[in-house]
């Protein structure tokens, strides 16, 4: 019996060995430093990017950084793409989303220069996207002109919070968090369906064209705003909110999530008569699915939740396994995230930057507590730097197809800088820590500022050592540099 428990012992002992020699070949958090400085940012620094005045960033970007110019358009912008029709819409989430990816790139290098950058875009978005006293937002302009209140989406006023909380997150700016948690009540009066229980695509629940119950509404309230927000929010607010978060959580494993097949459906089926029943009997894409479970993990720490932990943590392996796709025997590429499962059971291999982003972070998130996931993650990152991004224009490709080749421009309605450096962060974060490394983030908080939490990111940690920087004169603010350890 001691031998059989002996045995045991030593085979678990070569498993976490082994386990630790892929972590010990994820990138460095240098590599991923270098990635954000010289591969993403070049991209958002071009002067095409700042728009005018400085903060009203464009929504439609060429692939090599210029405007879009709808008398000479580029060619990726001329493509019968699916938004093509969509091309006279400037659309806030996408100003947020913009915002979002300069503070994250300040957090990791302590450049000042882009934390102004991101302030410019704040300004903006609360100055134009917020101007009602009710809480509402607007969602887009149409040739300079916005639409009525009632045609905003939930899930993109969600986004048009990713930005503000983002820099609430690295400054606690009281008057910024006052506008987040105004907009966050009216989406949350506004859309929320008691018959359903769970908060609609349309605020108008009585007509059935937008009585859509979908998951993104519930989603993306978690995913851009609530969870970052919420462990830096006062006293009785925090309980409000993870009350809600906690209720975000099961409305999607109440009415999306189908146990036979381990997935998220995007949509409820039958809205007429509001059935629970999911659409899609496979995953139609491994994005949602997986972020969902992440976000619900998240939760579940968040709260101390070990039953939204549980469940996420026991679902995600199998993602991994279905998405993932070894080595391609004709290409010799390293090891990538495919797209989805399609409904004849058939894997869709092309490379969608989104989809393939949320897989790695949920991958890397997992591997903190078990590196048994880094066996993914040493050949999807590879893959990643080798060929999701352009080598000459920068920043990451949307989608790369089956044959190899790009699709779609690199700046549009629904993509921008936010994966990719959502991306970074997560990547940076989680491989210091696997390295037994420290993390290393920057903020920027009143001067002489005391009694702030400082978390980094989505994760927790011990704070070795924090030291002021100097004060930003422009902003008022002292820069930060934190020095976490024991990252989980």
């Amino acid at each position: 019996m001691r031998f059989i428990q002996l045995l045991f012992a030593i085979s678990w002992m070569l498993l976490f060995i082994s386990f630790s020699v892929f972590a010990q070949n994820l990138p460095s958090g240098d590599r991923w430093i270098t990635h954000v400085e010289e591969e993403l940012l070049p991209f958002w620094m071009n002067e095409a990017a700042f728009g005018k005045p400085i903060g009203n960033f464009p929504t439609y970007r060429c692939n090599d950084g210029s405007l879009y110019n709808q008398n000479a358009p580029c060619v990726e912008l001329t493509l019968p793409y699916w938004f093509k029709k969509h091309l006279n819409k400037d659309y806030f989430r996408m100003k947020s989303r913009q915002t979002y990816a300069y503070g994250v790139a300040y957090h990791l290098t302590g450049d000042e220069k882009l934390l102004e950058v991101m302030k410019k875009g704040v300004d903006f978005i609360r100055k134009h996207a917020l101007p009602s006293p009710s809480g509402g937002a607007i969602s887009y302009w149409i040739d300079n002109v916005a639409p009525p209140a009632q045609k905003a989406i939930s899930y993109e006023l969600a986004y048009i919070q990713l930005g503000l909380t983002f820099y609430y997150y690295l400054t606690r700016d009281e008057a910024v968090l006052q506008d987040i948690v105004k907009l966050k009540d009216y989406i949350f009066n506004k859309y929320y369906n008691p018959d359903l229980d769970m908060l609609m695509l349309m605020m108008n629940h009585k007509d059935s064209a937008n009585n859509r119950a979908t998951l993104a509404s519930q989603l993306d309230q978690i995913n851009a705003y609530m969870l970052l927000l919420t462990p830096f929010l006062p006293n009785s607010l925090k309980k409000s909110y993870e009350r809600d978060l906690i209720h975000l959580a099961n409305i999607m494993m109440n009415n999306f999530y189908s146990e036979a097949d381990n997935c998220f459906s995007m949509h409820i089926y039958d809205k007429k008569d509001k059935t629970r029943t999911v659409r899609h009997a496979v995953c139609d894409n491994f994005g949602k699915t997986i972020k969902a479970f992440l976000m619900i993990y998240h939760i579940g720490k968040l709260t101390n939740n070990n039953r939204l932990i549980a469940f996420s943590r026991s679902k995600m392996p199998d993602i991994f396994e279905k998405a993932f796709v070894k080595e391609d025997g004709e290409t010799k590429t390293p090891g990538f995230w495919a797209y989805a499962l399609r409904s004849d059971g058939v894997l869709d291999k092309k490379r969608n930057w989104w989809i393939y982003a949320e897989l790695d972070q949920a991958a890397a998130t997992l591997s903190l507590e078990n590196p048994a996931f880094t066996k993914y993650l040493v050949e999807t990152y590879q893959y990643w730097f080798d060929y999701m991004v352009d080598k000459k224009n920068y920043e990451v490709w949307d989608t790369i197809n089956i044959k190899g080749e790009v699709e779609f421009p690199k700046a549009h309605l629904w993509k921008n800088g936010y994966h990719s450096m959502e991306h970074a962060l997560i990547g940076y974060i989680t491989s210091q820590a696997l390295h037994g490394k420290p993390v290393v983030l920057y903020y920027a908080l009143k001067p002489k500022a005391t009694d702030v939490t400082l978390l980094p990111y989505f994760y927790s940690g011990v704070i070795k050592q924090k030291k002021a920087e100097g004060l930003m004169s422009d902003l008022g603010l002292e820069k930060v540099k934190i020095v976490f350890e024991n990252v989980k």
